[in-house]
């Protein structure tokens, strides 16, 4: 598909052929298909060959085409004119390669024989990518599973391929000699597994495509193990797979590797058990020495499962790793904390401080929890950049700013800090419940942290709760070497609703009558090294060595 430039009206190249002499008509047919690639939707691809006689084929060879049913919908026989319109074009094209194609028929609504045939002609035709989003027609005369099966077709010549298959099941090619050998990019999506008759997921993706770098499933259902190997692979993606529960995956040229919304304990499929009702015992193995980048989600890995990733030294991002902190300690079942202390080379970090309850009696329980700030504990050296989300709904009053010290007390060698404090409206009784950290209030850590590389601070989500003005005044006390910070009442990168509100309540008396929000953080200690800015929406501070 052409980027960089807009679709062209099909009325601008009539027009240009109104005089006498027809310039364009006379061009040979590769710049004609040239000039198609900038209309690529095929309702006005198509229209072309109203323009001459000479134009009257030159579609049929168009090289990039996108087919909507915005256009076709209106019909009687719902998605019956977007069908045969998709039909129809195909068919005109005969044997004519193409070089990308893509098909969306969300509303059309189309069988799943239709859709098969789109895919065998694709595999024969299409030489650079494919895309297809499908939403499949509701069958009352679905007798099994494999009636509703759309198989993927043995070969194809395509490097990229995207197959969003909504109500609908995917049955892989069994064929021993069933190949994909150009295919570089394959990225599945919205649609269920059907192997019964085929071959699994993993045994395509490691015999079939040879050269595939980017990997990408997401909202699948029927997949409940998957096992890679591949020495091409560089990227690997997995999103709402909600069945998988194993996952085992050898590719040693392995860069990326994204998991998010997998092992969770809302997936219906553990709970009620695999086969015969038994529980399925997650298990995630990992062998990629070149492995550079992880990511999660805060939902993923709820409860730890069978991990081993064999070598995290060469990993140098992770992101979206969740920390149930509870002031000094932090919960070490979680996988986001077993990989932010198992990656000595991780620089670029991304963390969500969460604060979930935990019974009392699990306190001191072997491995349960760890406490950071403990004499001898090794610390995140290699971090030099950390996002934090917190989540502050969930930490009851004075649990806050000790959290964030004790992580922050782990990573001597930061240089760049952007927090963003998350508030949700709900309220603190509904929310609240014991914790095995209530009784060890107040916090008693009397040491200071020295983040002697720190030069950068952004805070979003700032209120004009003490706290907030608590963690201001603790970053200050931690880095002599700040340069800059700011904050903010939104969110980074968002217009901010909130900026009246902002400058509101930093000139707002607060109810204890200990001045406003703005005297408050004036009035910090270190902050003396510099000055504030106090905008309409940002409040920024800067450094005077740095003003000079």
């Amino acid at each position: 598909m052409p980027t960089g430039g807009c679709p062209i009206p099909i009325k601008a190249i009539m027009s240009s052929l109104a005089g006498d002499v027809d310039r364009i008509s006379a061009l040979p047919d590769e710049l004609l298909h040239l000039i198609l690639t900038f209309l690529y939707e095929a309702k006005d691809v198509t229209r072309t060959a109203a323009l001459s006689r000479r134009w009257r084929r030159v579609w049929i060879h168009a090289q990039h085409l996108v087919i909507f049913d915005t256009r076709l919908r209106r019909s009687r026989e719902r998605g019956g004119r977007y069908v045969s319109f998709v039909d129809w074009v195909l068919a005109q094209r005969g044997d004519a390669d193409i070089g990308s194609l893509g098909i969306n028929a969300t509303p059309a609504l189309p069988s799943s024989e239709q859709v098969g045939g789109w895919l065998r002609y694709a595999a024969r035709r299409v030489v650079e990518s494919l895309h297809l989003h499908i939403c499949l027609r509701y069958r009352r005369d679905l007798s099994s599973a494999a009636a509703a099966a759309v198989v993927l077709p043995d070969q194809g010549r395509m490097t990229r391929m995207a197959l969003s298959l909504s109500r609908c099941r995917l049955q892989l090619p069994a064929a021993a000699e069933a190949r994909y050998e150009a295919l570089t990019d394959l990225r599945l999506g919205s649609t269920t597994f059907f192997s019964s008759a085929g071959r699994t997921l993993g045994d395509f993706v490691s015999c079939c495509c040879p050269r595939l770098r980017t990997f990408e499933i997401s909202g699948f259902k029927g997949l409940p193990q998957l096992a890679l190997r591949s020495e091409a692979l560089q990227e690997l993606r997995i999103d709402f797979a909600e069945d998988l529960r194993v996952l085992d995956v050898t590719a040693p040229n392995l860069r990326v590797l994204k998991l998010e919304h997998c092992f969770s304990d809302w997936c219906p499929w553990n709970k009620a058990g695999g086969a015969g009702g038994h529980v399925v015992r997650e298990s995630l193995r990992i062998a990629a020495p070149r492995l550079q980048e992880i990511g999660t989600d805060t939902s993923s890995f709820s409860r730890r499962p069978d991990l081993d990733i064999h070598d995290l030294t060469s990993v140098r991002c992770l992101s979206g790793l969740r920390l149930d902190m509870h002031g000094q300690y932090c919960a070490a079942t979680e996988v986001g904390f077993w990989l932010l202390a198992n990656s000595p080379g991780a620089d670029h970090v991304g963390v969500y401080l969460q604060h979930s309850s935990v019974a009392a009696q699990a306190e001191g329980g072997a491995g349960y929890v760890v406490d950071l700030t403990s004499e001898g504990a090794s610390p995140f050296a290699g971090v030099r950049r950390m996002d934090m989300i917190v989540d502050v709904d969930e930490f009851p009053e004075h649990h806050l700013v000790p959290s964030v010290f004790a992580l922050l007390l782990r990573c001597p060698r930061l240089r760049s800090l952007d927090i963003h404090l998350f508030v949700e409206t709900v309220t603190s009784s509904s929310r609240r419940r014991g914790c095995f950290c209530d009784e060890l209030l107040p916090w008693t850590d009397n040491r200071e942290i020295s983040l002697g590389s720190l030069e950068d601070v952004i805070v979003s989500g700032f209120t004009e709760a003490d706290e907030d003005v608590d963690l201001v005044s603790l970053l200050f006390a931690s880095s002599g070497s700040i340069r800059s910070m700011s904050l903010s009442s939104s969110a980074k990168g968002k217009a901010s609703d909130g900026a009246v509100s902002l400058k509101r309540m930093m000139t707002t008396e607060d109810d204890d009558g200990m001045g406003t929000v703005r005297r408050k953080l004036m009035s910090i200690p270190s902050a003396g090294r510099g000055r504030w800015h106090f905008g309409d929406s940002v409040y920024t501070w800067t450094c005077s060595a740095a003003e000079s």
